[in-house]
């Protein structure tokens, strides 16, 4: 067996994970996903995921952007 380390930039882990996903089985053992660059990853994960949770929920209210660029465009034409 042999381990592999590959580094990929957050924004594109998702395609990696997808592409391990598709593999045929049996061909990766195992994977993790680690961030070792962030101390705090887990951390906002775990808020990102109670926040997502909140808001399937209804009990987060979201914010209305559109009504507020709006707004702040009119204020800045006057």
């Amino acid at each position: 067996m042999q381990t592999i380390h590959i580094e990929v930039e957050e924004n594109k882990a998702d395609i990696l994970l997808t592409i391990i996903d598709n593999l045929k089985e049996g061909v990766i053992s195992s994977y993790t996903v680690s961030s070792e660059d962030d101390p705090y990853f887990s951390q906002r994960k775990e808020r990102l995921q109670a926040l997502k949770a909140a808001i399937e929920s209804e009990n987060e209210p979201l914010h209305d952007f559109v009504h507020a660029t709006g707004s702040l465009i009119e204020e800045l034409k006057a």
